[in-house]
């Protein structure tokens, strides 16, 4: 789930920092899905980090689409 994806991107602070958006949102997104206008900008992330298991594959389908 997004639970997952936000995790191995370092967690909800990070992601909330990556993202521009509160921490309370960003554990939100832990039940709802990370919205799709942060995919790119997360996957970007995730591949300059070298971050395994952070693909397009995995952040659409873990976040519900």
């Amino acid at each position: 789930n997004a639970s997952q994806i936000i995790d191995a991107l370092g967690g909800v602070a990070k992601v909330a920092e990556l993202t521009l958006r509160s921490r309370s949102a960003v554990r939100n997104w832990r039940s709802h899905g990370i919205p799709a206008k942060f995919w790119m900008p997360l996957l970007d992330y995730a591949r300059h980090k070298r971050i395994v298991g952070v693909t397009r594959k995995t952040i659409t389908w873990r976040s519900g689409v």
